[in-house]
């Protein structure tokens, strides 16, 4: 037989409601609520002003670096512009500069080449005129081939034709070599501003005569002392003796050549230097060979060899 057994009793609780479940969630609920609804303290009042004066101050800030950098920017900006004003204010000028360059370029290369043509035209002019100076000289030679110079003789006592004629023949006959009045082409005596005597210059008909004078002339002269080489006293002058240089004339191209021959063979140690029929020769030392000189140009390049 099954055993039956009585339900327990429930027992009486003393909480009552607090073990109601619905009424411990509403409970809960309402405790929740109430801890999310917090009453706002002085704390939390204290850092909301501060952050929205916080706020306001970066606001102004923003707005003065706004101001700031406007300014700046302006600034910039201007002198970008002043600045781009300059560049091509010196952009201009490097163009003037540049065509002026290129101008003086082209003139200097214009007259580069005036130059280089100016001095081809003066070399071959210096040829030319070389060329005409040995043509006049030469000329000059052969128009005075037959003239002598007698130097000394006093200017107060021969002034005529005839009378330089007569001491001209009176000196031939004292060398021993006679010349008669048909072999006196012309004489006279070069002009002068000095009060000495002047040279007297003796052209005689042919070459032949003037060369025989002219050895007469040095033979006696060779022969005889210092004393009593020909002189005005030799051929009955007043006066003290004065001595008589007798040479052959000389146009005036080959005397100045002559003369710088001279002078060339003192500096330089050369030993000899005279002239044959108009023309001008130097010699370094006895037996060597004679240089004939034609021009100065001759001298200048005995210079440069020695």
């Amino acid at each position: 037989m099954p055993l039956r057994r009585s339900p327990p009793t429930p027992k009486t609780t003393t909480q009552g409601a607090s073990h109601n479940p619905i009424i411990q969630t509403t409970s809960q609920n309402n405790a929740a609520t109430t801890s999310n609804l917090k009453i706002p303290r002085d704390d939390d009042i204290s850092i909301n002003v501060t952050q929205r004066k916080k706020s306001d101050s970066d606001a102004g800030i923003k707005l003065y670096i706004k101001e700031m950098f406007d300014t700046f920017s302006g600034d910039i900006q201007q002198r970008f512009v002043t600045l781009q004003e300059s560049v091509t204010k010196i952009k201009n000028q490097n163009d003037e500069l540049q065509k002026s360059v290129c101008f003086l370029s082209d003139s200097y290369d214009s007259f580069l080449k005036r130059f280089e043509i100016l001095e081809a035209e003066k070399i071959e002019d210096r040829k030319y005129i070389k060329l005409l100076e040995e043509k006049i000289n030469y000329m000059e030679r052969k128009s005075f081939s037959s003239s002598v110079e007698i130097r000394n003789l006093p200017s107060d006592q021969f002034q005529t034709k005839r009378e330089i004629t007569d001491v001209i023949m009176k000196l031939a006959s004292t060398v021993e070599s006679p010349i008669i009045l048909a072999e006196i082409n012309d004489v006279y005596r070069q002009r002068s501003t000095s009060k000495a005597s002047t040279p007297i210059v003796a052209h005689f008909t042919t070459v032949i005569k003037k060369e025989e004078f002219l050895s007469a002339v040095k033979l006696y002269n060779k022969s005889r002392p210092k004393e009593q080489k020909l002189n005005t006293g030799s051929i009955k002058l007043n006066g003290p003796p004065k001595p008589i240089f007798v040479s052959e004339y000389l146009p005036f191209g080959v005397r100045r050549l002559f003369y710088q021959a001279r002078l060339f063979t003192k500096e330089n140690s050369y030993a000899y230097c005279w002239t044959s029929h108009g023309v001008v020769f130097i010699r370094k030392s006895e037996g060597a060979a004679h240089i004939q000189i034609n021009s100065e140009e001759d001298l200048l390049k005995l210079k440069r060899q020695d």
